[in-house]
């Protein structure tokens, strides 16, 4: 089961909890900037996935970092949205990756005796 199915309520219950934690979703989006930092962060982050993919080393986390640095380009609104979604798509699926993941073996010596 996907965590995007698995439970619509309690997804939404947490959005609204962390809507409040950030007064409200009224701030603005502090995307476009291209200074030297941001330039290099997102040139920087692409250019590790290309490379992580190439030897087999790609890692999750990379492509979070990925899909986050390509919405701080975005100035456009529905660019923007599209690019957030893609993170929410990637959130999603490495949530579900860890999900699939057989449980951890619990270590010798750490059941109770009956």
């Amino acid at each position: 089961m996907s965590i995007s199915t698995e439970n619509p309520a309690a997804i939404e219950a947490i959005r609204i909890r962390w809507e409040d934690h950030c007064d409200g979703q009224d701030h603005p989006d502090g995307t476009g900037r291209h200074g030297e930092h941001e330039v290099q962060a997102m040139l920087g982050t692409r250019a590790a996935v290309e490379m992580k993919a190439a030897t087999g080393q790609l890692e999750w986390r990379d492509l979070l970092a990925a899909g986050i640095a390509a919405t701080y380009a975005k100035t456009d609104p529905e660019l923007l949205r599209n690019a957030l979604i893609d993170v929410g798509v990637c959130v999603v699926a490495w949530i579900d990756a860890i999900d699939r993941r057989p449980a951890p073996a619990a270590p010798s010596g750490s059941e109770s005796a009956a």
